[in-house]
């Protein structure tokens, strides 16, 4: 753990997030150190953040560093969980959902299409951002639109 001894607050307006900057001397050279607050604040109350761990904001708002709204993630499961913030993702009734972005509508996984990706030999199905209704819509509507050109 970082010796944050006279670590000042500061609010960085970019990450819209508090940080805490301090000075420390290495190899005889003066260097200036930055944190996240809420890091440091997990790490003064909960101990060291462990290697591949993240403090995730449980309310997504950056600026709350209330210690009852920071939680300790996993590097893939933080980035997965503000992936899934993102695109749309919504779990109702223990069920996966998706809001369509043609419609807004919160719809089940199976009202979408599927698109397949391929990482690292894992091959997995994410749902498309329209729904299969939009989709289909969309396509008629660009058929007649090619159609009216032709003639």
């Amino acid at each position: 753990m970082p010796n944050y001894e006279n670590a000042a607050l500061y609010f960085n307006e970019k990450r819209n997030r508090h940080e805490r900057r301090w000075h420390e001397t290495v190899d005889g050279v003066r260097k200036r150190r930055t944190t996240p607050n809420a890091k440091w604040l997990w790490e003064m109350v909960n101990g060291p953040v462990p290697d591949g761990h993240v403090v995730h904001h449980v309310d997504f708002d950056g600026s709350n560093d209330d210690p009852a709204n920071l939680a300790l993630l996993t590097d893939s499961g933080h980035r997965r969980i503000h992936w899934e913030k993102n695109n749309g993702y919504r779990v109702v009734d223990g069920k996966e959902a998706k809001i369509c972005t043609e419609c807004g509508c919160l719809l089940p996984f199976s009202a979408f299409s599927t698109e397949r990706h391929t990482k690292k030999g894992v091959t997995r199905a994410y749902p498309r951002a329209k729904c299969r209704a939009c989709s289909s819509r969309i396509a008629q509507e660009n058929q007649q639109a090619r159609r009216e050109e032709m003639e």
